[in-house]
């Protein structure tokens, strides 16, 4: 039929055991070709020894089985990503049992299946309409051999045992190698490089032991990666190394098998690991995005931190870094905080007129068309978020520079008077409201706090840097937070943003005396004409300082250290 116009058909390589000449394939007809239309949906050929590996329909490491990437993927990350979405606790142990029953299954699927015989299988799926025409044709001629003896000559047959030991082989050093990573450190506690090799060895063992589409995976099958229109990383390369070699090898160039990583200068050009769980958190992409900035950022910084020396410019060179990671996990807070706000239940003027402005950009928006007056087609709208019925107060609005923390600024976003909290049970001071918001553990925090970005980037760079330069780090965050922090929402273990007794829905504001005590009305002035020490009344332009206004990129690279440092001389 290829003569026929339209009836192109594409093929699909389904590679047995990373080889070449085994496997399976699958045939099928374009959607408006001669041969769809004529009831052919497609033909595919196939062996029957999954069926050893098969349990209703769930197969070894299953491609929706993300257990092994669980396991291998830093625990920060994981929680940070977990708590963004609202996704259930990861259960470890469960991983390991999982892991471990999948192992138990292919042992038994290699060794005890010698005796048993599995054949290959030809099979095409067609209308019920084409089904009658072959079948009429067959019986007009006197049903015939479907294969003549002359056409069987083309197989090769093996022993079962043999078959088997060849699986064996490929699979159990893989599955042997991915658990000798997860070993050379705590669990969870993986650096981001061999975090990249274990996620890299999963999708190798998920695809060792039976016919698997390679080409699916980009990050083993291809060389090159192309991300975005500029960034290119780099893959395994099976789908060379196969073509020439007709069996999938791996590189020892890529890998250091003796500290059992990648070799020097390759893990820098494979993905990063998180991408991994994306696919299993697919809900709020907007806020997952935000968490895994925030966490690639202290990895970046914390990382540059680490290669630094002792020498007196790598001494400055680290405390430039360490003073920018504080800034910006204040500003994270920043907008945290006015994310929060507008997410929440809470109601003040800024939000209603929020709300009514996406709902006229909604209404204003021209619909889907395919055609235009000039004939050429329209660009279609930007998706926005709805405002949601089972939360119809909530506002989704996203801050490319959050407004500041201070009573101006917050009375011009609220678009009207902070509503003050007083004065708290335990928290009375400046301190402690610092130790609260940065320094608690997260088992003692409850309703909103866990899934806050500027805390997760936090418990990074706690387990990233050293105990000496973590210290730094806080104290530098608790003299920016005493500096610019000077009108800040309500806060309790139990809530996120908390409520005073007086008003369940307005979100209520904290101010300090010139002493760091916390005040019952910081916005009153006193019976002689001027006002209290509050914080209130003073201003902070955070957004002018230098580490606020410059990227994590432009911080650890090397002209950004050397003004870095300048900035600390000046």
């Amino acid at each position: 039929m290829k003569d026929c116009e339209g009836s192109k058909n594409l093929t699909t390589d389904y590679h047995w055991c990373f080889t070449r000449d085994t496997g399976g394939l699958t045939i099928t007809g374009r959607k408006n070709s001669m041969i769809r239309k004529g009831g052919l949906i497609h033909s595919q050929f196939y062996m029957m020894m999954k069926l050893q590996f098969e349990a209703a329909k769930h197969f070894l490491w299953d491609d929706d089985d993300d257990t092994m990437a669980m396991m291998g993927v830093d625990s920060v990350y994981r929680e940070a990503l977990r708590a963004a979405v609202g996704a259930r606790v990861m259960d470890m142990k469960e991983c390991r049992r999982s892991y471990n029953h999948c192992g138990r299954r292919f042992m038994l699927g290699v060794r005890t299946n010698d005796t048993r015989s599995w054949g290959g299988r030809e099979e095409h799926r067609m209308t019920l309409a084409l089904l009658m025409a072959v079948n009429a044709e067959l019986q007009s001629r006197e049903n015939p051999e479907i294969r003549p003896k002359e056409t069987r000559t083309q197989f090769y047959v093996h022993r079962t045992s043999v078959v088997n030991r060849f699986i064996e082989s490929v699979t159990l050093p893989l599955a042997r190698w991915y658990q000798e990573v997860l070993g050379m450190a705590p669990e969870g506690t993986l650096g981001i490089d061999r975090q990249k090799l274990a996620i890299l060895i999963c999708l190798l063992v998920k695809n060792s032991y039976g016919g698997a589409l390679l080409e699916k995976y980009s990050l083993i099958w291809e060389k090159k990666i192309r991300r975005g229109d500029e960034r290119e990383e780099y893959g395994l390369g099976l789908k060379d190394i196969i073509n020439k070699y007709g069996f999938g090898w791996l590189n020892a160039i890529m890998f250091d098998w003796e500290s059992n990583n990648f070799a020097q200068g390759i893990a820098e050009r494979f993905p990063f690991p998180v991408r991994s769980l994306e696919k299993l958190y697919q809900a709020k992409k907007s806020e997952r995005r935000v968490m895994e900035k925030i966490l690639q950022e202290v990895d970046q910084v914390s990382g540059r931190i680490q290669v630094l020396g002792d020498s007196a410019e790598d001494r400055s060179s680290r405390k430039f870094l360490l003073w920018w990671m504080a800034m910006r996990t204040i500003k994270q807070y920043h907008d945290d905080v006015w994310v929060g706000l507008y997410e929440s239940s809470y109601e003040f003027v800024g939000k209603a007129r929020e709300r009514e402005r996406q709902e006229r950009e909604e209404q204003d928006q021209p619909l889907d068309s395919d055609d235009s007056d000039d004939g050429e087609a329209q660009e279609r709208p930007i998706k926005k978020h709805r405002i949601s019925k089972k939360k119809p107060r909530a506002v989704y609005k996203i801050f490319d520079n959050p407004p500041r923390l201070t009573y101006a600024s917050v009375r011009k976003e609220l678009g009207e008077e902070p509503h003050p909290c007083k004065r708290g049970k335990e928290y009375h001071n400046r301190d402690h409201v610092f130790n609260l918001l940065f320094l608690s553990e997260f088992e003692e925090l409850k309703q909103g706090w866990k899934r806050q970005p500027y805390l997760h980037g936090l418990k990074a760079a706690r387990a990233r840097l050293e105990e000496e330069d973590y210290d730094e780090l806080v104290d530098r965050m608790r003299q920016l937070f005493d500096e610019y922090c000077l009108c800040i929402p309500a806060m309790s273990k139990d809530r996120w943003l908390a409520h005073s007794a007086q008003s369940k829905f307005k979100p209520t504001w904290i101010g300090f005396d010139e002493d760091g005590r916390r005040m019952d009305y910081p916005h009153m002035e006193d019976g002689y004409g001027g006002v209290y020490g509050s914080t209130w009344h003073q201003d902070a332009s955070i957004n002018e300082d230098y580490c606020w206004k410059i990227t994590c990129g432009e911080a650890t690279c090397d002209q950004g250290l050397r003004l870095g440092r300048e900035y600390l001389r000046a």
